[in-house]
């Protein structure tokens, strides 16, 4: 295992970049975050030595990538399932603004309970709300956990606790307050559905699990997302298939306005596509942005719709014309500007990761951020995630494969521009090393985390 701190990528081989400039070209203007000709101006942060923030006793398991959430003032808190021995938990650590603190078990104890998918939301203020979904007597139930900026109070099940409860989402405002999300058996009779629900948390207590999507009988409702605004508002999107066997996959929202569910709504309207599992992003005043994947005729594509405070907008391609998209995700700062991420199919039949700039008013052309480099790394730049702060300050990370080894490489947004080259934070000559995907959060000063899984380990590097 080598560390590889602050190291520059080689120059794209110029074969590709060069037809990519020409793509781009015919794609024609756009409201993007391009600054000119002038390169971004050097950030004043640097990375830090990768840590292993894992005990030897609590390794990482292998099926699902570590969750980061972080407050305005540097603390962090990272979750992940872990092995303690044979039994699995949901691990946690905290990062203090200064060190990071022993790892603690976030799940309950029960005999022969498998938790699973934890994820975590975090607030200005340090406070933080784990969700997980925990297989338990032939069931699994969603469980929760508050932590209060000390430690973390006892498991709460949010859930009505009578069917299979799955794939759990937190968000968290700026209050305090929480909304957990997860999909849901229900039965009708003969026949099943799978639908989205709900449960509302005050700051102090949970509410109960209520159905927050459509429920009819043969709809199937996967991958609900959730943010959540300074003023207690939310915003859920999901993918749901309808029909007997289902035929037609979309994308569906619903907003909180603080106190009660609104009704159901279809944002993704061309039915003759396939789309699925959306992601979400909300401002502290209200606006949003959903992406997503889609299947059209001829090829993959990334969409996206447009959330204004009131109402959706249209959904639109955001993607570059050329090679199949996938593995979208959006963030966006105070104003309403908002950044997408993504891999893509260049026509080497390598993957690349882009991103597009969304000026409060119209999407931007698709800008290459990750580099194909010679050496060790010349096949994919895949699994981009992304992580911006108010004042529109972002980082990509992704991780890099070739026939040298893996690697771990960003990229940061200065709000103007993208820096011209990546920096690669982390590498290993194994092929199989990485369990899953980074990860990054960001706080208000611009100081940043990525946590990866490494050798059934979880790293973390800090941006500072």
């Amino acid at each position: 295992m080598g560390f590889g701190l602050n190291q520059k990528g080689f120059h794209t081989r110029l074969f590709i970049t060069i037809v990519f400039l020409f793509l781009i070209a015919s794609c024609g203007g756009g409201g993007g975050g391009g600054g000119g000709d002038n390169p971004p101006e050097p950030p004043t942060r640097s990375w830090g030595q990768p840590i292993d923030i894992t005990l030897a006793s609590v390794t990482v398991d292998t099926l699902v990538s570590p969750q980061i959430a972080m407050s305005d003032s540097r603390k962090a808190i990272v979750v992940w399932e872990g092995l303690f021995g044979s039994d699995r938990y949901v691990v946690a650590s905290h990062f203090d603004g200064t060190s990071w603190g022993l790892p603690s078990l976030v799940s309950s104890a029960l005999s022969g309970s498998l938790p699973e998918r934890p994820q975590i939301a975090m607030n200005s203020a340090g406070k933080g709300i784990a969700v997980w979904a925990e297989h338990h007597a032939g069931y699994y139930y969603i469980g929760a956990r508050h932590f209060d900026g000390i430690g973390w109070t006892p498991t709460v099940w949010v859930g009505p606790g009578t069917n299979v409860e799955y794939s759990p989402q937190i968000a968290m405002d700026a209050a305090g307050n929480g909304i957990a999300v997860w999909q849901q058996y229900v039965y009708h009779g003969s026949h099943g559905s799978v639908c989205i629900y709900g449960n509302y948390y005050n700051g102090s207590s949970w509410g109960t699990g209520q159905l927050i999507g459509n429920c009819s009988a043969n709809s199937y409702s996967y991958h609900p997302q959730v943010d959540m605004d300074d003023s207690g508002n939310a915003l859920v999107v999901w993918e749901q298939w309808q029909g007997n066997p289902a035929v037609f996959k979309t994308i569906w929202a619903n907003h909180f306005t603080g106190n009660e569910w609104g009704t159901t709504e279809l944002i993704e309207e061309n039915f003759f596509y396939a789309s699925r599992s959306p992601k979400i992003t909300m401002n502290a005043s209200g606006e949003g942005m959903a992406v997503w994947p889609t299947s059209t005729d001829s090829r993959e594509r990334i969409r996206a719709n447009y959330f204004d405070g009131t109402g959706w907008g249209t959904a639109e391609f955001i993607d570059l014309p050329g090679g199949d998209a996938f593995s979208p995700g959006v963030v966006m700062d105070a104003a309403g500007n908002a950044m997408a991420v993504w891999e893509q199919r260049d026509l080497t039949n390598n993957y690349q990761s882009w991103a597009n700039h969304f000026d409060g008013i119209a999407w931007g052309t698709p800008e290459l951020i990750s580099e194909l480099i010679h050496v060790p790394f010349a096949y994919d730049a895949r699994y981009p995630k992304i992580a911006m702060n108010a004042s529109g300050s972002a980082m990509a990370v992704w991780r890099a494969s070739g026939d040298g080894g893996q690697g771990i490489l960003t990229s940061y947004f200065n709000g103007t521009s993208w820096e011209p080259d990546p920096y690669h934070i982390f590498s290993s000559g194994n092929d199989d090393i990485f369990y899953g995907y980074p990860n990054v959060a960001m706080d208000a000063d611009g100081n940043a985390v990525v946590v990866l899984p490494f050798s059934r380990a979880v790293y973390a590097s800090i941006y500072d």
